[in-house]
């Protein structure tokens, strides 16, 4: 069940995990506050369920891993930021060959 759509809503987890814990501020309305989660779930609705031969408990569990690193990344301490930062084409290059690695063991 891992593939690139699942990769895709685990890229939009994050997206959406970032984006609604970067607007908790006392500032901001509460509509404003939650619109990226609600705007998240919206778009995972439309684009991840759809299609007879469409794999939704992957696409979710993409989608709530992603949104699950999403909230680590950011209680991460800044250093800790800065440092998935500095080294992204590192942790890229891994994932990369992550997948490499379980097709190639799936196809064994």
């Amino acid at each position: 069940s891992i593939g690139a759509s699942t990769a895709v809503f685990a890229g939009l987890g994050i997206l959406v995990a970032e984006g609604t814990i970067a607007t908790q501020s006392s500032e901001i309305s509460k509509t404003r506050r939650w619109l990226p989660l609600i705007s998240g779930c919206v778009l995972f609705a439309w684009t991840g369920t759809g299609g007879t031969r469409t794999d939704v408990l992957a696409h979710l569990a993409g989608f709530c891993v992603g949104m699950a690193t999403g909230v680590a990344i950011w209680k991460l301490p800044d250093h800790g930021r800065r440092w998935i930062t500095e080294h992204q084409l590192a942790c890229g290059l891994f994932a990369i060959g992550l997948v490499i690695t379980s097709w190639t063991l799936a196809i064994a």
